[in-house]
């Protein structure tokens, strides 16, 4: 098991992390951070193997197919430490039975760091408006981590 170290600063606060319910991945950690108007926005981190191509798996990480609902198109962008970041900012239903609910927006950010591949999973809520002001913080927190081996 590969273990996070990172630097937390005065923004972020470690959460308890809860196992996924939909036999998803359970995340390695979860923080929260305070939205722009004060609420609570949770960052999860996951790791997986790194495997194939960087260029082609995180991409992959981070959007769903053709006919999916969610991000299509990742875009790219450099971390001040020269790493390679991929993000997408989606949607889906906040109540799957009823596709007509309102959505519930995330933003997703992908960088390989040596064997493994982190993936930041960020919710927004009901509106995508506070993507701006987090941005910057996600992208230093994610430049910030480290990946250790964890005794599992």
């Amino acid at each position: 098991m590969k273990q996070l170290t990172m630097d937390l600063g005065d923004l972020w606060v470690d959460l308890p992390v809860e196992a996924e319910n939909d036999d998803g991945p359970t995340p390695t950690a979860t923080l929260g951070i305070l939205g722009e108007n004060g609420p609570v926005v949770t960052v999860d981190l996951l790791v997986f193997e790194a495997q194939g191509e960087e260029a082609e798996t995180l991409p992959a990480l981070i959007t769903v197919g053709k006919n999916e609902r969610g991000p299509h198109e990742p875009d790219t962008v450099q971390l001040a430490s020269g790493l390679t970041a991929h993000r997408s900012l989606g949607s889906f239903p906040s109540d799957p039975a009823a596709p007509q609910s309102p959505a519930v927006y995330f933003c997703c950010h992908a960088v390989r760091m040596g064997d493994v591949d982190v993936v930041a999973r960020t919710w927004l809520g009901l509106s995508p408006n506070l993507l701006p002001a987090l941005i910057d913080p996600i992208e230093e927190l994610l430049d910030s981590i480290t990946v250790e081996d964890g005794v599992s």
